[in-house]
């Protein structure tokens, strides 16, 4: 991670750190097809009233890839689904904010 404070993307992660991530990690173009062919064919939204377990949808306000409205739209479609929105992130909320994610996955777990 760039030292740098000022170039950090919500004080966390720097244009810099993302393409070098990208770069060490990046997806083949075998990869891009899969991950579009599912995209295009694999459709199960009709049957998430099915789901009984307790579930837990974590999302982030600045994912462009999945929005907050997507994922609000299979929060209402599940049972007992609980949704927790991590604010100032993107689609890698996972790792842009770790932290809060992680604790609001063990706090899902102890309920």
């Amino acid at each position: 991670m760039e030292a740098n404070p000022s170039k950090k993307w919500y004080g966390l992660w720097s244009a810099e750190d993302m393409i070098e991530t990208s770069i060490i990690d990046s997806p083949t173009a075998e990869d891009i097809e899969m991950q579009a062919s599912a995209l295009k064919t694999h459709d199960t939204f009709d049957r998430l009233k099915t789901i009984k377990s307790p579930t837990l949808i974590i999302t982030a306000s600045h994912d462009r890839l999945t929005p907050k409205s997507s994922m609000e739209e299979i929060h209402n479609e599940i049972p007992n689904s609980k949704f927790i929105v991590i604010e100032k992130a993107g689609h890698s909320s996972p790792l842009e904010k770790a932290p809060e994610v992680n604790q609001a996955i063990i706090d899902f777990l102890k309920e």
